[in-house]
């Protein structure tokens, strides 16, 4: 037992003047790996949830933060406990005195990863409260602060209804590598155009390639999808876990084809074939 007033005089008084803390080795080892695994889920929620992307975004801050203050508690409280004559519950001069006269050593400039730990479970705790009260939902709120934030992250794609999941199978698995938004419509029936361009953009929030408009030869506005390249794919860590949620294959998305007339427009087609027949009609004339 120690009163307040005595582990707050003592934090304040050693904090008069500002320190620089330092994590140790084992402290380092922990604090990086906890730096790493948020910033791939930063990556993962950027496109698709600002509000979760954000709350990640301020942990590893907040981790320091809270893990300075429980290593100044810890540190003031074992200097009353080690000092018997100091008395336990009421600040006196006594305390004043020595505080005065206390030497800082390494043991105060350096973070242990006990004190991190600590802080890193206190900081997922007050994150999950903040999801809880939010409204999100998850399978399990007793899993570990990563595999939750995993887990809300996959449900912006589970949200998707049989239909959406179905008009994007056809756009990742068509055989070309860009193509505009007419190609899927021949091959997906009874879809408007509109429910496919929401497809092309929930694709480029999920990384999954890239969306752009161009003017066509009748002065409308065409939308093309861009499928990503073997070297953009290398930075995108949940390629690989999308293609899987919708079914397709590694090859079926890189799937190319020679048949140039893919690229073109019904019209094009039309009136491609129409002018093979006269010059055929022409030819045996």
């Amino acid at each position: 037992m120690c009163c307040l007033s005595t582990i707050f005089y003592f934090i304040a008084k050693l904090n008069e003047v500002p320190n620089k803390f330092r994590l140790d080795t084992q402290a380092s080892v922990f604090f990086n790996k906890i730096y790493d695994k948020i910033g791939e889920l930063i990556h993962q929620a950027n496109p698709v949830d600002g509000f979760v992307c954000a709350l990640l975004g301020k942990t590893c801050s907040q981790v320091l933060k809270l893990t300075m203050v429980l290593h100044m508690f810890a540190y003031s409280f074992k200097l009353v406990d080690n000092q018997k004559e100091l008395n336990r519950e009421n600040l006196s001069e006594q305390h004043k005195i020595f505080i005065l006269n206390h030497e800082k050593t390494d043991e105060f400039k350096i973070i242990k990863k006990e004190t991190l730990d600590y802080s890193f479970k206190m900081s997922c705790y007050f994150n999950l409260s903040k999801l809880i009260m939010a409204n999100y939902s998850c399978k399990n709120w007793n899993s570990n602060f990563f595999e939750i934030i995993a887990d809300i992250l996959n449900s912006n794609i589970n949200h998707l209804s049989q239909n959406e999941c179905k008009i994007i199978k056809k756009i990742l698995t068509y055989p070309m590598s860009e193509f505009e938004n007419h190609k899927i419509n021949i091959l997906a029936k009874n879809v408007k155009a509109i429910d496919i361009k929401n497809a092309f953009r929930t694709l480029e929030k999920l990384r999954l390639g890239k969306c752009s408009t161009k003017i066509s030869g009748n002065n409308k506005e065409v939308t093309l999808f861009k499928k990503l390249t073997l070297d953009e794919i290398s930075s995108e860590i949940h390629f690989s876990d999308y293609l899987e949620k919708f079914d397709i294959n590694f090859d079926d998305y890189f799937q190319e084809t020679n048949n140039k007339s893919l690229n073109k427009r019904p019209l094009e087609l039309s009136e491609n074939r129409s002018n093979k027949r006269t010059k055929s009609l022409h030819n045996n004339l």
